[in-house]
């Protein structure tokens, strides 16, 4: 089977597209997140002070990372029937950077933290033009769809 990752930062940035064979669309998802998280520690010192909006179109993926990652550690990473977590190493991984952001901004006075947000979006929908922020996530969205497909 054959999947990408994309990862888009604009119109006129350099933006992030792989392929592989043998990757599920959920390990894409999560790999797309991880990529993002790992950008911002790299590049901190120019992030200082801002918002950054991670979207996904999987709600499976952004769940797995925000809501229901506690519970897994907590549980020994067991889900709530009792399963091993599906993605384990890559959810670890996109863990791991999360808590290494909350140390990068420990040193950083309270203007200055860069405040991560995960937001689902369904990029298969019609986008809501009234307003611009949801409709620049959906269009962002849309265009890492696009490119981890390599249809545009």
């Amino acid at each position: 089977k054959h999947s990408g990752v994309a990862v888009y930062f604009g119109i006129s940035a350099l933006n992030i597209a792989e392929y592989y064979d043998g990757l599920t669309n959920n390990q894409c998802e999560l790999l797309a997140i991880l990529y993002a998280l790992q950008i911002i520690i790299k590049y901190y010192h120019h992030l200082a002070s801002k918002t950054i909006n991670i979207v996904s179109d999987s709600e499976y993926s952004i769940k797995a990372v925000s809501l229901w990652l506690a519970a897994w550690k907590k549980n020994g990473w067991r889900t709530s029937s009792g399963e091993p977590v599906k993605n384990k190493e890559l959810i670890e991984s996109i863990d791991a950077s999360m808590q290494r952001i909350k140390v990068i901004n420990t040193g950083l006075d309270e203007p200055r933290k860069i405040r991560v947000k995960l937001i689902h979006v369904n990029s298969h929908q019609v986008p809501d033009t009234s307003d611009k922020f949801k409709y620049s996530i959906w269009f962002g969205n849309h265009v890492a769809d696009g490119l981890a497909q390599n249809t545009i």
